[in-house]
């Protein structure tokens, strides 16, 4: 019957921790106290309404997947993680002071790198001259675009089947957001890189900013990456990085069998985990010539 939900047929409390279906409790609260049994006079497990399971003889779930299944002989008492306190793995560190963080740590002669970072939201770099920079008392590296080679890469976390763009450089010609990479300082202490970065020269040709996601695949909108080198974007002239399309059995047909069809644009914002220490890495070359990363 389309449209409800027909509950399971309810059973008397037996004594034996079986109890009726109630559509005031919730799946798991079925399941700590039995839901309904099969009728083999096996426990069978229990399925909510609207989802559906096969077992077999020994109670085992047979099906092929994306069902849940909660049996009715499992309480939540006896998981192992679910509803129990979890002791974090550094907070012994945290709390003690030990060296949990990369900058409690101290190698000898530490170099310290900072970033040079672009005040415009989308430009081209014309020129880049880090002369000044370079020549400062205690600066062991200089590097812009024209120093690293020019290699794609992707940040997307995702694999196969969409494995994202491969649109980023490690110091590019082109800053596409505030904040982008412009060139990278080490030197023998934090104040010698910050005053290094401030000699460097840069000039900048400003590009049109595209800040609404709609804009942004129109017709003619200004691309984001008009560059050769960079593949796998989904379509390039319309600032489209990647895109998927999913179906599960009958769509169509379930549309049209459904009282109710609701369609939604949804849009999912950038997550930050806010951590204690922010992005920071600490590298070194160990005794046996590897370079380690921490």
């Amino acid at each position: 019957m389309r449209g409800e939900t027909v509950a399971p047929t309810s059973r008397p409390d037996t004594g034996e921790g079986v109890r009726p279906w109630d559509p005031g409790r919730s799946p798991l609260e079925h399941a700590e106290h039995g839901g309904a049994g099969a009728n083999d006079g096996g426990e069978r497990g229990f399925t909510p309404p609207g989802a559906t399971s096969q077992s077999g003889a020994n109670g085992e779930d047979m099906s092929s997947g994306g069902t849940a299944t909660l049996t009715g002989t499992r309480r939540a008492t006896d998981l192992r993680v679910v509803g129990k306190a979890e002791r974090k793995v550094d907070a012994v560190k945290l709390v003690t002071g030990k060296p949990a963080f990369v900058d409690d740590i101290d190698l000898r002669e530490l170099l310290h790198a900072r970033l040079l970072t672009s005040p415009h939201a989308h430009a081209l770099i014309r020129d880049i001259d880090a002369s000044e920079a370079r020549a400062l008392p205690g600066v062991h590296a200089v590097l812009t675009h024209k120093d690293v080679p020019r290699i794609p890469y992707t940040t997307a976390g995702q694999s196969w089947p969409e494995p994202g763009p491969h649109d980023q450089y490690c110091l590019d010609t082109t800053v596409r957001f505030v904040g982008d990479r412009v060139a990278a300082v080490a030197a023998e202490t934090p104040e010698i890189a910050e005053q290094a970065l401030s000699l460097i020269k840069v000039d900048y040709e400003v590009l049109p900013a595209i800040l609404d996601s709609r804009r942004a695949i129109e017709p003619g909108a200004q691309r984001i990456h008009p560059e050769p080198e960079s593949y796998r974007i989904y379509d390039a002239a319309r600032n489209i990085a990647a895109h998927i399309h999913a179906e599960v059995g009958d769509v169509e047909r379930g549309f049209a069998e459904s009282d109710l069809v609701v369609e939604k644009e949804y849009i999912v914002p950038q997550v930050q985990q806010t951590p204690i220490e922010n992005h920071i890495v600490i590298t070194y070359w160990d005794e046996d010539d590897r370079l380690v990363v921490r």
